[in-house]
């Protein structure tokens, strides 16, 4: 709602959805977009896979528009608890260098985002885990 009204004043609004249940992706979209974006691993959680794989993702590509078409949404579904869950096992096992908490920081931070967007709202789990983290 706050996203909306945000859109509906003219802001370009940014969503996030931490939330491992992926509720707030499917308000906005259909079990078919969802789907189709799983196959094209356009979701937060192939994100994140990607980051912690020392790849160097962009969050813009991620993105998918929403409300007006000035603000947008980067999806989740339920499997990213088990990207998340994953990513937790590997990094105590120390398969990389990189700490999974802070993959978004950095990527917020950039002009890319900054530019495109007026305000970022993330929608997180009810509970601290690896993507409340992120959050935080």
């Amino acid at each position: 709602n706050l996203a909306a009204a945000l859109d509906a004043l003219g802001w370009r609004v940014l969503l996030l959805d931490l939330d491992l249940q992926g509720s707030l992706s499917g308000l906005f979209f259909s079990d078919a977009d969802l789907a189709r974006y799983d196959r094209e691993d356009s979701l937060l959680n192939d994100f994140l896979e990607a980051s912690f794989d020392a790849e160097h993702p962009k969050l813009i590509d991620y993105v998918h528009p929403i409300l007006s078409g000035r603000s947008a949404l980067v999806p989740s579904n339920d499997n990213l608890f088990y990207a998340e869950s994953n990513l937790t096992i590997r990094w105590q096992l120390r398969d990389s260098t990189r700490d999974p908490r802070f993959l978004l920081r950095k990527e917020l931070h950039l002009k890319r985002i900054s530019n495109d967007y007026d305000i970022v709202l993330m929608d997180c789990p009810p509970l601290l885990n690896l993507t409340c983290a992120n959050a935080l």
